[in-house]
């Protein structure tokens, strides 16, 4: 029974982090759109977001992208928040 209850505890957790993982991937996914059409992002950029895990972070940063009137004044209101 333990070793029931031990792997319903380990598919649980993988499918906990399957489903963090898909939702900030798709946040920065988004992130990427709306920047995207402000210009090109560059490639630094691009790595940074996608390599961002954190969803609260992510929706941070895709809600100032949208008051953002180019790509570079989003970067200079995160480096104004480092």
């Amino acid at each position: 029974m333990k070793s029931f209850e031990r792997e319903q505890r380990v598919r649980e957790e993988g499918r906990r982090e399957g489903l963090s993982e898909g939702l900030s991937e798709g946040k920065a996914e988004a992130l990427l759109t709306v920047l995207g059409c402000k210009g090109e992002v560059p490639e630094a950029l691009q790595s940074k977001i996608l390599s961002e895990k954190d969803l609260d972070l992510l929706n941070d940063w895709l809600l100032r992208a949208l008051s953002c009137e180019s790509i570079e004044e989003f970067v200079a209101a995160l480096e104004e928040d480092s």
